[in-house]
């Protein structure tokens, strides 16, 4: 578990970076996927939220993935990697 979760944070930071760099993002999706990769890391950090519910995040993340396949494929590719081990980790 604790290897799953150091790969989920290191995805994390790829998809933090990918994002600062992204051009052609509009802000409504540019904030969504901020919100949702800065509310990951907060639960990753706190004890007492990782048990929470992470139903809608892995939602909105997966809505994204879906919008950005064509533009973005980097950061829709992320996102995939990002949902898939939070499948992993059972969330």
């Amino acid at each position: 578990m604790p290897e799953r979760t150091e790969r989920l944070k290191v995805t994390l930071d790829e998809l933090r970076k990918e994002l600062d760099q992204a051009e052609g993002l509009d802000d409504d999706e540019r904030r969504l996927l901020e919100s949702a990769v800065d509310d990951l890391r907060r639960r990753l950090g706190d004890e007492r939220e990782r048990e929470g519910d992470y139903g809608p995040v892995v939602e909105q993340l997966e809505a994204l993935e879906g919008r950005f396949q064509i533009r973005h494929p980097t950061l829709s590719g992320l996102i995939l990697r990002l949902v898939d081990t939070l499948g992993q980790l059972g969330i």
